[in-house]
């Protein structure tokens, strides 16, 4: 029995098996002639899915039959049909896997009834179908591949594309007929071609959400065609062909557009008069042609004299006066930038620049303000260089004894390589260059003895090479400098006598030397707190306010590390951590007493190269400094002698001494004031200046080390 019901149940699915494939013919699916539509609907009344190609041609003359139809696998064709007059059967059909050709169908007048197909996964071509006269019904389509619509005589509009936004190349070529493309006007990008070429009855173009063409733009042989305004967001395009169109009179759609990576070719057109709308900055990668425009006479816009002016490339011929050569171009071209570096050496040098070159914008050499090396200039005002936004060499403002602003520098946002700010005896503030966002050199500020701040280079985040603030001696702090994360190379700050606090800057990244030298007022180093690594060297050198490293307790690598000469240092704790250091060398801190901290006893007592002293005692010395270190790591007998009363009036008594002993005080200058080689506890100073002593004890080879306060 139990065998039997298997059988029933096998025989069943085998059947359920059969029935479901019978929804569905397998593979291709061509309907040449109206009995095989019939024929399909008749036997698969249910299907919804054809695995394959479906292919619509011949004699076919009504599609109602495949209204169940959902999805179609392979390729969708309507091909050289001439019975066919309505393909708006395909009421269901969600999806195409690859092609979708409507082509040769000359019966057919609209194309209507695709409002559910939402996806395509090939190439949509509209082509030679010589009655269509409209396109709607594409609802849900949003992307395709490549979309073509060609030669479709009787063409007046295309409606039905509404929420395209994307695809992937374009063409809507040789229509006649056609007037209004509007239903496309949700398009916003072509990532390859998009040519919109000899369709006659095109008046105008709405597409004023299209943003970019990532190949060619043709708009090509469209005689009607009046104005291209309807390009009002049109940014970057690959190359830009507009020719041939014989009653374009403006291009004015183009105010918006920021970047032609290759050619600009405007050919041919015999009415055009205007192309203002390429009077702004616009980057052209490849060359310009400006070719057979007869009425063409003002051609002198600011995206062509800039293209001049960077040395691009530019054919001018036949057109009329005033653009029929590049020459003439260039004689009216008054944001031509002269070629190469630009030197002002006086306050006329300035005036003349401006008057000849009025809305220059780019600077493709160096630009120098004041002479090179020896003197000094007469300028006082640089506003007339307001144009400008950008130098692509070095920037150097330089030997001004009278100017005491940089206002005509506003507008400047790069530095393609240095910029030095040297030896203005009167400029006080940066704050102009507050549109400076990128330098790509070395930035140095030095010897501009009334600048007390640095506001307007807020907006740079990195130096690529060296920075070096040298002999400002009003600058007090570094406030606008504090979007500064790495520097390149060399940091460098000397002979600052004003500057107090490094704390506005917070580096992170460091690849040259750090110095830190000469600056009289310095207080602290807390511009260096999130540094860790010095990788070529630290050298902090005569500042004599300086009393500690707070800023440096994150390192942990350095290379030749210099401590020298900072009269008020005498806290080092910041380096009582591990760290790694190639050279070290901590000389002439007179009040530095305290030096034994973790990184210098692991740099001595590694066999590190090492200098140390004159300091004050116990940092005197290298053998002090390692004797100190080696009582710290062996930690013998210090915290059994106890110094007591510590402070006192001058007598001090010391208790833990068991063995003779030798004792000496230093005072805070290195000098010894007070010996005794014997095991007495009682040391007397009274005849000593009130202050901070050290109190130095030899027991064997073992030394014991106490401060003193003498009140």
């Amino acid at each position: 029995m139990k065998r039997n019901l298997h059988l029933i149940y096998l025989l069943l699915f085998l059947l359920f098996i059969i029935n479901a494939n019978a929804q569905c013919p397998p593979g291709t699916l061509s309907l040449q002639n109206q009995a095989s539509v019939d024929a399909f609907a008749a036997n698969y009344p249910d299907c919804t899915e054809i695995n394959g190609t479906l292919l619509v041609g011949g004699t076919v003359e009504d599609i109602s039959g495949l209204d169940g139809i959902e999805k179609v696998v392979g390729d969708l064709l309507f091909d050289n049909n001439n019975a066919l007059a309505d393909i708006s059967g395909l009421n269901q059909l969600d999806s195409i896997g690859g092609n979708f050709f409507i082509n040769n169908n000359n019966s057919l007048m609209a194309i209507s009834g695709f409002e559910t197909l939402d996806w395509v996964g090939g190439t949509v071509i509209i082509l030679n179908n010589s009655n269509l006269e409209s396109i709607s019904g594409f609802d849900q389509l949003t992307d395709v591949g490549t979309l073509q619509i060609t030669t479709n005589a009787a063409l007046q509009n295309i409606t039905g594309l509404g929420q395209l936004t994307t695809v992937g190349s374009l063409e809507i070529k040789n229509h006649p007929d056609l007037s209004d493309i509007s239903g496309m006007e949700n398009l916003a990008s072509v990532a390859g071609d998009f040519l919109l070429d000899d369709n006659g009855g095109l008046t105008g173009i709405a597409l004023n959400n299209l943003m970019d063409v990532g190949a060619r733009l043709s708009i090509s042989q469209n005689d009607n065609l009046l104005t291209i305004s309807g390009l009002s967001n049109f940014m970057q395009v690959g190359e830009l062909f507009i020719s041939l169109n014989n009653a374009l009179t403006t291009v004015d759609g183009l105010s918006q557009l920021s970047s032609i990576s290759d050619n600009l070719n405007v050919l041919g057109n015999p009415v055009l008069t205007d192309i203002s709308a390429l009077d702004h900055s616009l980057t052209i990668g490849g060359n310009v042609f400006l070719i057979s425009n007869n009425q063409l006479a003002e051609c002198s816009v600011n995206a062509i004299c800039q293209h001049i002016t960077i040395g691009g490339m530019i054919s001018v011929q036949n057109n009329a006066a005033g653009c029929n050569s590049s020459a003439e171009i260039v004689a009216n071209c008054s944001t031509i930038c002269p070629p190469g570096d630009v030197v002002f050496n006086t306050q006329a040098d300035v005036e003349a620049y401006a008057a000849d070159h009025p809305d220059c914008t780019v600077i493709m050499g160096n630009l120098s303000i004041g002479p090179l090396s020896g003197g000094t200039s007469d300028i006082t005002d640089i506003s007339g260089l307001s144009s400008l936004t950008e130098i692509q060499g070095d920037l150097a403002i330089q030997n001004n004894s009278d100017l005491t602003t940089i206002f005509g520098l506003n507008e400047i946002t790069t530095v393609g390589g240095d910029f030095l700010l040297i030896n203005n005896n009167d400029l006080t503030n940066t704050g102009p260059l507050q549109q400076l966002n990128s330098i790509g050199g070395n930035i140095a500020i030095e010897d501009n003895n009334q600048l007390t701040g640095l506001t307007g280079l807020g907006q740079i985040t990195a130096v690529q090479m060296d920075l070096s603030i040298e002999d400002n001696t009003s600058l007090t702090d570094l406030s606008g400098l504090s979007q500064i994360a790495t520097i390149g190379g060399n940091l460098s700050f000397m002979d600052n006598s004003s500057l107090i606090d490094t704390s506005p800057m917070q580096l992170t990244s460091i690849g040259g030397n750090i110095i830190f030298q000469d600056n009289p007022q310095l207080t602290n180093l807390s511009c260096l707190s999130q540094i860790t690594d010095a990788p070529v060297g630290l050298n902090i050198a005569s500042n004599p306010s300086l009393q500690n490293l707070t800023g440096l307790s994150a390192l942990t690598s350095v290379g030749n590390f210099v401590i020298l000469s900072n009269h008020m240092l005498t806290d080092i704790s910041a380096l009582d951590h591990p760290m790694s250091i190639s050279n070290l060398n901590i000389s002439l801190n007179s009040q530095l007493s305290m030096c034994s901290v973790q990184s210098v006893c692991d740099h001595i007592l590694g066999g590190g190269n090492v200098t140390i002293g004159p300091n004050a005692p116990n940092c005197n010395s290298e053998e002090q400094v390692t004797t100190i270190c080696t009582v710290a790591v062996e930690d013998i007998l210090s915290d059994h002698i106890v110094v007591h009363p510590n402070p006192s009036d001058g007598i001090f008594m010391i208790s833990g001494l068991d063995k003779m002993s030798e004792i000496a005080v230093y005072d805070g200058l290195g000098k010894m004031i007070y010996f005794d080689e014997t095991n007495d506890n009682t040391v007397n100073i009274s005849a000593f200046s009130a202050g901070m002593y050290w109190l130095v004890i030899r027991v064997n080879e073992t030394y014991v080390y106490k401060q003193l306060l003498l009140e």
